[in-house]
């Protein structure tokens, strides 16, 4: 039983941290957008 619930800690943490990559990833492609978006203004 609590190997059971260890993985899933595990698991969701690993989880957790991926969701994190891609929120910054997200968060890193809107900043290059946005570069881009001024760099034509200029």
């Amino acid at each position: 039983m609590n190997q059971i619930i260890k993985k899933n800690i595990v698991e969701s943490g690993v989880f957790v941290s991926n969701l994190n990559e891609l929120q910054q990833m997200k968060a890193m492609s809107q900043k290059s957008k946005q570069l881009k978006i001024l760099g034509k203004k200029h």
